[in-house]
């Protein structure tokens, strides 16, 4: 079984904020055996989740996650795992972060690049 309480991941489109309620992002998230696709704006967020099989601790994985306009896609070790728009687009720009919480996480190879 894979600890639930560990949680690693990537923001992007990320636009920080002092207040809560003022953030904007889309964390990608593995937790547990979970593929979570987390959207906040306005202080509140969606979810869009699937499982992962195979998914083990101590393994490099590679993760890819294209935005394009209002679509968002992300493939976990090559495959299209989730595909999702969002029309009314209230995320357009912002920076990247890196995520990892209950354990250590080792990122490498790290690409950003715009159209």
């Amino acid at each position: 079984m894979t600890d639930v309480s560990i949680q690693t991941g990537v923001l992007v489109r990320a636009n920080p904020a002092v207040e809560l309620e003022d953030r904007k992002f889309f964390q990608i998230a593995l937790y547990g055996d979970k593929l979570r696709l987390i959207r906040i704006v306005d202080g509140s967020s969606s979810t869009v989740e699937t499982e992962v099989k195979n998914y083990s601790k101590d393994t490099y994985y590679n993760l890819k996650v294209i935005v394009n306009k209002e679509n968002i896609k992300i493939y976990f070790e090559n495959e299209l795992m989730i595909e999702r728009d969002y029309p009314d687009n209230k995320i357009t720009s912002g920076s990247i972060a890196l995520s990892s919480f209950g354990d250590y996480t080792y990122f490498d190879d790290i690409v950003v690049t715009t159209p």
